[in-house]
């Protein structure tokens, strides 16, 4: 019997990230070409009931009706593709040879649905008329072990695959390629489900909902959702917001409009936690799961400069925090609760502090009946009340705080927490998106990669291009994104852009350190 693993590829090597997060659902009834060759390791034509038949490309391209990709180097003679009725997958020939359907590295179907991006799925592109191209890629694949080569082999070829995805070429008129930029890149072509849309967080939701009238040029009050569409290639805010007419939306919008709103409306039902509450107040909520509301109630004291006492009474007991955790510039008209696992009976208590430069933070407590303990800290307020941006808690254990870094300027990114039990621990992931903030213009050329990778191809971002930085690795690669859609990554070492031996405040404008 011959010996298969299972290679769980992972989002580094698989994922570009873009604007926005999307849901791993696969909406039931789709058939993908992930589902195809992971059923039963054969590429199957479905709908004909026959077995579709594998070609080794003749040179490095390869087209399929009106889909065209360049293969990366060496690429001709390692791959097999198999055409089928609405597209066409690429194997690794090695595995392939092996055992049909064995070895799929990723394929490429059109369709005339929208898919709500399951897992595996990328939206390279639509049309207006609802045409929609995808990039499928495996998560959990078949490869045979037979040899170590053929493994090595087909892990960088895998790894490759944001070169080929770079390389597409689709004829089609009225075709937008900027899917990636938004929570549902087709709502204001297609009708949206009601069941897809309660796939979604409610901070997709959110940024859904204005996607609708971003669109058509609004502007925002909200310095977070401005600064969001600001970096998007798509947008062109010119009508304040007291000037935009929701009339501008079609009748399809304004019908997806009040299904996002609804979806909100039962997102916000099921969710109902954190609740802000004023210091000068007492809050009442079942911190234990017993049944029975406890009193809470918060106050800051001033003892002179830099110093606080800062109290958490629930019911008849006082705790005094700052004798807890250092309380360097308290948050002094407001404390929270929060459910951070809606899978336990606990509540929490959040209590934040603004820090001694710009750092804030947010401590979370647990009160058991008897005793309170310190959960731990977040780096951070990811409450929407107070940044303006979204909810940092998905109900499910996990926190959505920021971290600080001063790679290229000094910035912040999203930084990741998950209640671990009694404790919440920072997860140490390898990737980061950037929180929204300004923009950059380029003073020349800048080239870029087209993955964490200097043996990667690379594109060049012209010249005098505005530019946003979306994400990085925290410790020498950046994804930078131009307001004309252009995007890599940038490799920064000790200030400098490896490929251009130079400061990257040579050229990159408005780089900004502070302490």
């Amino acid at each position: 019997m011959k010996k298969h693993v299972i290679l769980l590829l992972t989002a580094g090597l698989l994922l570009f990230t873009g604007c926005s997060n999307h849901s791993d659902v696969v909406p039931s009834g789709t058939e993908t070409l992930q589902q195809e060759h992971t059923s039963d390791n054969k590429a199957i034509d479905k709908k004909k009931g026959k077995e579709a038949t594998a070609t080794a490309p003749k040179d490095s391209h390869y087209s399929w009706q009106e889909i065209s990709v360049t293969l990366p180097r060496g690429w001709a003679d390692k791959c097999v593709i198999v055409d089928q009725d609405n597209g066409f997958s690429i194997f690794q020939k090695a595995s392939y040879e092996k055992e049909e359907g064995l070895g799929f590295i990723c394929g490429f179907q059109r369709s005339n649905e929208y898919w709500y991006y399951g897992a595996g799925e990328t939206l390279l592109a639509y049309t207006d008329d609802g045409v929609l191209y995808y990039l499928m890629q495996p998560t959990d694949v078949a490869c045979d072990v037979s040899q170590e080569d053929i493994v090595d082999e087909y892990g960088s070829m895998c790894g490759q695959v944001e070169e080929l995805k770079a390389s597409v070429q689709i004829t089609a008129s009225d075709l937008h390629l900027d899917a990636e930029e938004y929570i549902l890149p087709t709502s204001n072509i297609l009708p949206l489900d009601s069941i897809a849309l309660a796939n979604l967080s409610g901070n997709d939701l959110w940024i859904a909902k204005n996607e609708l009238f971003a669109r058509h040029g609004r502007q925002f009050t909200n310095s977070y959702l401005q600064m969001y569409f600001d970096r998007c290639s798509w947008y062109d805010g010119t009508i304040p917001t007291s000037e935009f007419d929701d009339h501008a939306l079609s009748r399809l919008e304004l019908d997806n409009l009040e299904l996002i709103l609804d979806a909100i409306e039962d997102y916000n039902k099921a969710h109902p936690y954190p609740k802000t509450y004023s210091t000068s107040d007492t809050a009442k909520a079942d911190l234990t799961g017993n049944g029975k509301a406890n009193k809470i109630s918060y106050k800051v004291k001033p003892l002179g400069d830099w110093d606080y006492k800062c109290e958490l009474t629930i019911d008849k007991h006082t705790y005094v925090i700052s004798d807890m955790v250092y309380m360097a510039s308290p948050v002094t008209d407001a404390f929270y609760i929060t459910d951070i696992s809606e899978m336990d009976d606990s509540l929490e208590i959040a209590i934040l502090d603004y820090g001694p430069s710009d750092d804030p933070v947010t401590y979370f407590f647990r009160y058991d009946g008897s005793n309170l303990s310190l959960l731990g800290e977040v780096g951070g307020f990811p409450f929407t009340d107070q940044t303006g941006g979204p909810n940092g808690f998905d109900g499910l254990g996990n926190i959505t705080g920021r971290v600080r870094m001063d790679l290229i300027e000094t910035t912040y990114l999203e930084g990741y927490w998950r209640l671990d039990d009694d404790e919440i621990v920072y997860q140490d992931y390898y990737w980061h998106k950037l929180l929204p903030g300004n923009s950059h213009t380029l003073y020349e050329d800048l080239p870029v990669h087209l993955s964490m990778d200097d043996a990667s191809g690379t594109t060049t971002i012209a010249a005098n291009t505005k530019v946003y930085f979306m994400g990085s690795d925290m410790e020498e690669w950046i994804l930078v994104r131009g307001k004309d859609g252009s995007k890599g990554y940038l490799h920064v070492k000790d200030g400098n852009i490896v490929d251009l031996g130079v400061p990257a405040d040579h050229v990159i404008s408005d780089l900004n350190y502070f302490d």
